[in-house]
């Protein structure tokens, strides 16, 4: 299982990475080494067809790629995970219309014990944003320094 987990959150929804963008993600994470990725049936639940599109996305991607046994799904392997080792950072909604409720919350970057190393999801757009947003680079070096202590 590769070090850092791909958040594919934005995968298959409407004005998001579709088609040929998502294939080109996919291909440069799992060019870099990548095959663990996190997905849920929530993500992009605001947008029109948001309902499963990540799911969708990640299942196109896996059917073009013809990969799906090398991967490592996070949704697979995370239901009833305990709390994590480490809350790095984490978001929060009030009033949320689409939420029963009102009220969702959810980690976005976090360190589970796993073994003798750590694994990382995370679900912040870091790949497809690296060498356009410098927020990203600085981002991605520093959650590097910070977990290689």
């Amino acid at each position: 299982m590769s070090d850092y987990c791909y958040g594919v959150m934005h995968f298959g929804a409407h004005a998001q990475a579709r088609g040929d963008d998502m294939f080109r993600l996919y291909a440069r994470y799992r060019e870099a080494g990548g095959n663990f990725f996190d997905t849920a049936h929530s993500y992009a639940c605001w947008m029109p067809d948001g309902d499963g599109a990540s799911e969708r996305g990640l299942g196109e991607c896996l059917r073009k790629f013809g990969d799906r046994a090398q991967q490592v799904i996070l949704k697979d392997v995370f239901i009833n995970q305990t709390t994590p080792d480490e809350t790095l950072c984490a978001g929060f909604n009030t009033g949320y219309y689409s939420v029963a409720g009102g009220y969702r919350s959810s980690l976005i970057l976090a360190a589970y014990h796993s073994g003798k190393g750590r694994f990382i999801p995370n679900t912040m757009r870091l790949l497809e944003n690296l060498d356009k947003n410098p927020a990203a680079d600085r981002l991605l070096l520093n959650l590097i320094r910070h977990f290689v202590k």
